[in-house]
Order: structure tokens, then C-alpha cells, then sequence
């Protein structure tokens, strides 16, 4: 299937009415498919797999165009599979250092730029400072599991989401630490798929639980 890339860019920055920055939508149209064509050779297919590209929604209109960026790994070019455990078993067998249940605490910056990471590993209660070779990425979620930067930076979210036990904020805030620079209007996505009880106050929809449950079916993460 063949993409018409300045298409899709266009699509995605007037589905956002163009408050977005429309450089990162063209780098990842530039960068994906290398991304997926990566997937499929060094991970789906040495399993007998590969990915099946599918349109992005199943109902389109003048205001909402699909294109086939959906890609599904399968076998038999019809059902799904998961390839969790196979992309694990690709980056232990190339020395991939992975740590789960290992928390950000902050980055580190020497010379004007981030050099490396302190983290915690949640099981031995240690301490560990993690130096880049090449350079560090961040990727994290937003901080709705964190009610004070909810109070401050997105109060309205307080009152009309359910909440989930994740994204406590500590990217957002390590990355604002060394002098990252915040967008002054917060922005949320909302899976609109929160379980709430017939009655229940809005007031009461945000509550904190150690693990989801029914008032806490999926998750938002407002974004500053």
C-alpha cells in the first residue's frame, strides 16, 4: 500500500486544528515505515511472522481520512499475534541492558547537556546512575497519577476523568528540571473507555487504587 506522506501529515496537523508542531509529524512520516520494515525482518519474520497493513479506521468521511498505517503483526495475513516475548529475546541476545520495575528519580546534565540517568530499582531498593554512551531519550507518559500537577497545571481533568495507577509525572518533571522548556497549554488524550457507576458525582470519579478496577477501566494522560 502506498501512503501519499504530505497527505497524511496534512490529515493529522487539521485533525489537531494545527496546534501541533508539524516537524515531528514529518520526521516520524520520514522515519516510520524504516521503522517497521526493522520490525518485520529482525523480529516477526525469523518467527515465521510479518505485519499487515490495514487502514487506520473503519468509518471515514470529509473530515476524517483513514490511511493504511494500522500494521498488525499475523501469520496468516488475517489473525493477530504478539510479539512481546520474541522483541525481549531479540534485544537480550544483543546486549540490550532492559530493567523493568525501575523508576526515573532525575536526569543528570554535565556541560549543557544530559549525559545519563539516576534511577531505582523498585525489587532491591537500589540506587543506580545510568552514564549515555551516545545520547539519552526520554519517553514517558504524562502525570495523571500525580493530583498535585494535576492541581496545578490541569485542574480540569480532575473533574472529568476516572483515574488509572500510572504516569506519576517524573519524565515531565526530570525533563523541566534541566531546563526543558513546557508548553503552556496542557493537553490531554482521553480513552473514552473509563467504567463509571450509575450516580456517582463527578467529584468522586478521580480516586487513587493501587491497581485498575472498575472506576478505573483505561487511562488519560494530559501532557504539559
Amino acid at each position: 500500500m502506498t501512503i501519499n506522506k504530505q497527505e497524511l501529515v496534512e490529515s493529522l496537523a487539521a485533525f489537531a486544528q494545527h496546534n501541533v508542531d508539524q516537524r515531528l509529524l514529518e520526521t516520524r512520516a520520514d522515519n516510520s515505515g524504516a521503522t517497521l520494515d526493522w520490525l518485520e525482518e529482525k523480529v516477526l519474520k525469523p518467527n515465521g511472522a510479518h505485519l499487515r497493513a490495514e487502514a487506520d479506521a473503519m468509518v471515514t468521511n470529509k473530515a476524517y481520512q483513514a490511511f493504511p498505517t494500522e500494521n498488525d503483526p499475523t501469520f496468516d495475513g488475517q489473525s493477530f499475534t504478539s510479539y512481546g516475548d520474541w522483541f525481549l529475546e531479540y534485544q537480550e541476545k544483543h546486549g540490550v541492558d532492559l530493567r523493568f520495575e525501575t523508576i526515573l528519580v532525575n536526569l543528570i546534565k554535565e556541560a549543557g547537556r544530559v549525559t545519563g540517568a539516576l534511577v531505582k530499582d523498585l525489587v532491591k531498593d537500589e540506587y543506580c546512575q545510568i552514564t549515555a554512551k551516545k545520547g539519552v531519550i526520554l519517553t514517558t507518559g504524562g502525570y495523571s497519577a500525580n493530583v498535585d500537577l494535576l492541581k496545578e497545571r490541569n485542574p480540569l481533568s480532575l473533574k472529568k476523568n476516572v483515574y488509572t495507577p500510572r504516569s506519576n509525572g517524573a519524565g515531565i518533571t526530570s525533563a523541566l528540571n534541566v531546563v526543558a522548556i513546557r508548553d503552556e497549554e496542557p493537553a490531554e488524550t482521553i480513552f473514552d473507555r473509563g467504567l463509571v457507576p450509575v450516580g456517582k458525582k463527578t467529584e468522586d470519579m478521580y480516586y487513587q487504587t493501587a491497581t485498575y478496577d472498575p472506576l478505573a477501566l483505561d487511562r488519560f494522560i494530559p501532557i504539559p
